[in-house]
C-alpha cells in the first residue's frame, strides 16, 4: 500500500527508524521512553491503550523494534 509520500510500508519503517536514530531526535527521548514503556506493557498484557500524547504509529514502531531486539537477544 502506498501513502501520499510515495513510500511503501517497508520504506516508511526504514524512514521512521532512520529519523529516530538521528541526532535531532534526542529532544524527544523522554517522550519516546514513555512510548516504549507503553509498547512493553502492551507486549505483557496485550493491551493497545495509548497514554496521553502518544500516537499509534509511534507505539507500533516501538513494538516492532522491541520484538526485533527480543529476537536478536
Amino acid at each position: 500500500m502506498q501513502a501520499n509520500d510515495g513510500l511503501d510500508a517497508n520504506q516508511r519503517w526504514i524512514s521512521d527508524i532512520t529519523r529516530i536514530s538521528s541526532p535531532r531526535w534526542s529532544r524527544r527521548i523522554q517522550d519516546q521512553q514513555a512510548v516504549i514503556e507503553t509498547a512493553m506493557l502492551n507486549e505483557k498484557d496485550g493491551k493497545r491503550d495509548l497514554k496521553v500524547g502518544e500516537n499509534q504509529k509511534e507505539v507500533d514502531l516501538a513494538q516492532f523494534l522491541l520484538e526485533d531486539i527480543m529476537e536478536m537477544g
